[in-house]
């Protein structure tokens, strides 16, 4: 038996047989395209040399499935910075080494921003993120012990996920909060992602930094929330329209016991 016929294959012969017996047919024609009845299409590489009106242009959203982490001062040279002073009975503590900060729950960070020129109808976005790669496309949340007190009912969110309804229930989903009076607390549901946003202010007279508070309502070992994954906070400096133009990261961990994580973790390293 043929080879071809235990694999159910049909072998070359059998094809131009099949082939012969169709010719044979009167009703049988062989069929050619013409180049007029061939579609012409536009290459790719005509679409990236047309004119600048019509290319297109893709802007990622700093608060996206995988959010930029890298540094950039930009423009205006945004920087970040910390004052050490500020810090009650230890309440947080910054290690120089892992250039990490370590801070009790709900417990106040200060965090002072400069900038090089000075420009007003700005504002800094600050979202958490998980630093290990594995982690960067998951969204930081909150776990669902302390979420129970503000919104025992899980009403905080649609089913969908597109509609977010934290306002109704203390802002319960943001890990990252502030007290700044005009603080906006943003969500994308696209990605998942909760943020706040907080407009910078002109400093102080005799200053040139600008002072922000910020507070953490979740730690970082909490179970069915961020699971001991280290997290840090990316603040992104945006115009009003939202264009990102300053970025800085500050690794973060949210523990009961700050001086003592720190000094274990200097230790492991």
């Amino acid at each position: 038996m043929d080879a071809n016929t235990d694999t159910g294959f049909m072998n070359s012969s059998d094809y131009e047989q099949i082939i012969k017996d169709l010719k044979a047919d009167s009703t049988f024609c062989e069929y050619k395209f013409s180049p007029s009845e061939i579609t012409d299409y536009v290459k790719m590489e005509d679409v990236a040399d047309s004119t600048d009106e019509h290319k297109l242009v893709i802007a990622y959203s700093p608060t996206c499935t995988l959010p930029c982490t890298d540094s950039y001062p930009g423009p205006y040279n945004f920087e970040l910075m910390l004052d050490g002073s500020t810090s009650h009975k230890r309440s947080w503590v910054y290690s120089e080494m892992l250039q990490k900060v370590f801070i009790d729950m709900n417990k106040t960070l200060l965090i002072q921003f400069r900038l090089s020129p000075n420009a007003g109808d700005l504002r800094v976005r600050a979202l958490p993120v998980y630093s290990i790669a594995d982690f960067l496309n998951i969204p930081v949340q909150r776990c669902a012990l302390h979420m129970l007190n503000s919104d025992p009912q899980h009403q905080a969110h649609s089913e969908d996920n597109k509609v977010c309804y934290c306002a109704n229930y203390s802002w319960v989903r943001h890990v990252v909060q502030s007290s700044h009076a005009a603080a906006i607390y943003d969500y994308d549901s696209a990605s998942d992602r909760h943020s706040v946003v907080v407009p910078l202010d002109s400093p102080q007279p005799g200053s040139e930094t600008v002072v922000v508070a910020y507070h953490f309502t979740c730690k970082t070992s909490c179970p069915q929330g961020m699971q001991r994954r280290p997290i840090s906070v990316v603040f992104t400096l945006e115009t009003s329209q939202g264009d990102v133009v300053g970025r800085q990261c500050l690794s973060v961990k949210i523990c009961s016991c700050p001086k003592r994580d720190k000094e274990r973790e200097e230790a492991d390293n």
